[in-house]
């Protein structure tokens, strides 16, 4: 099993210094700094992904990380059809 740290979350700042809503996830594996854009503006979402993500990685549980993919994957799309974008401007960054 890899060794993990308990990851932090933060915001970046753009180039002209103003802070972006997107909360992102650092943390490190074997030594290795690893960053993961968690999508969500909201720091309380923000924090149960990360509870998620590093709960997966403990365990080195794949279903757990792909459950949590799975949901990022569904709240993109919902994101999308909230913001009334047609089936063919979606896609998955």
């Amino acid at each position: 099993m890899a060794r993990t740290s308990k990851g932090t979350l933060y915001q970046r700042k753009s180039s002209y210094g103003n802070v972006l809503q997107t909360w992102w996830l650092e943390y490190f594996v074997n030594g290795q700094r690893v960053r993961e854009s968690l999508d969500p503006k909201d720091k309380k979402e923000a924090e149960k992904k990360r509870k998620e993500r590093m709960a997966a990685l403990q365990t080195g549980n794949e279903a757990a990380r792909l459950r949590a993919v799975v949901r990022r994957l569904q709240d993109t799309e919902a994101d999308h059809t909230a913001a009334g974008a047609s089936a063919n401007d979606r896609h998955v960054s």
